[in-house]
């Protein structure tokens, strides 16, 4: 019976365990580095590189894996005390980085240089966990100083030894940067560190502003062209177009504008078409799509009669 137990037992784990599923019950935390003025003057940015190989994570969508939602792990900023300063969700498994934001506001009640660990630990079963207490040496300068971008650096270098996957490669003009790959676990990892560390990244987003201002000089002059058109045109003209105007659809002054920029247009437009432009088709596919009103179609027509006639009995071509 004893032997029947252990095989049965083994058939179910073979069912439930994908094989190169390992529940993490012994998670480390490889590195920290503690870097100031990353967000906002004197704030905090402790950086970690942390490894849960074979995690188990909530965010596993394959129906196969054996990872309940409560299969979590979190990462915290520890005191001496052993009282949790912040605490993070980890969304990442394997080794990857993570990046811990203390404001200013908040930095200023912590001392720099201090007693404090990094821990991560999974919210299931017996709780595995993995700290790491800071040294002087983890205690590093401004973002601005350069330090933080050869950390990015040799922690994607570590990195694509443990996996086998190029997360870093060299590009002539920056240097060792991060591949798209290995930009996104590090993205995901450290909040907008693609923005404020843009050089390290072989793929990056930057937005240009377009500097526009808007012009404040002078337009009486087109307004008076527009608004006067009787003396821009000529009383006559203008009051021949207006009169005119509703045979086109249009009524009113500004009907009558409209039908003179028609005119114009289709004027322009036949001597296109005369000189055998596709030209014509741009107001033939108005008129069909409703851009133009249906009286104009009339002298569509005719202007095509006109280029037909033409080209079969006048043409010289």
């Amino acid at each position: 019976m004893k032997w029947i137990r252990i095989f049965v037992f083994a058939i179910l784990m073979s069912v439930f365990i994908p094989s190169g599923i390992v529940l993490a019950a012994s998670p480390s935390v490889d590195d920290v580095k503690v870097y100031t003025d990353y967000y906002e003057t004197d704030d905090w940015l402790i950086v970690a590189t942390y490894n849960i190989s074979g995690g188990n994570f909530a965010d596993c969508t394959n129906t196969s894996c054996f990872r309940p939602p409560a299969y979590t792990w979190y990462i915290q900023f520890v005191d001496s005390t052993g009282t949790p300063l912040t605490t993070n969700k980890l969304e990442q498994e394997g080794m990857r980085p993570f990046g811990i934001s203390v404001s200013a506001a908040t930095a200023a009640g912590y001392t720099f240089g201090g007693n404090y660990s990094v821990k991560i630990y999974g919210d299931y079963g017996a709780t595995p966990n993995a700290s790491r207490t800071l040294v002087a040496t983890d205690w590093r300068g401004e973002v601005a100083a350069g330090e933080l971008m050869e950390w990015v650096r040799q922690q994607a270098q570590i990195m694509e030894d443990y996996d086998g996957v190029d997360y870093i490669t060299t590009v002539a003009e920056w240097g060792n940067v991060l591949t798209q790959t290995g930009g996104n676990y590090f993205d995901v990892g450290i909040s907008q560190l693609s923005d404020y560390l843009p050089d390290v990244f072989q793929i990056t987003h930057y937005l240009f502003p377009l500097g526009y201002t808007v012009s404040t000089g002078d337009t009486n002059y087109a307004d008076d062209l527009y608004t006067n058109w009787d003396t821009t045109l000529g009383p006559e003209v203008s009051a021949s177009l207006t009169s005119i105007a509703p045979y086109f659809g249009f009524v009113g002054v500004d009907g009558g504008r409209m039908v003179g920029a028609l005119l114009t247009l289709l004027g322009f437009l036949s001597l296109a078409i005369i000189e055998k432009s596709i030209a014509f088709m741009v107001i033939l596919g108005g008129v069909m799509i409703g851009v133009f009103p249906m009286a104009t179609v009339i002298l569509v027509v005719f202007i095509e009669a006109v280029v037909l006639i033409r080209s079969l009995f006048w043409s010289s071509t």
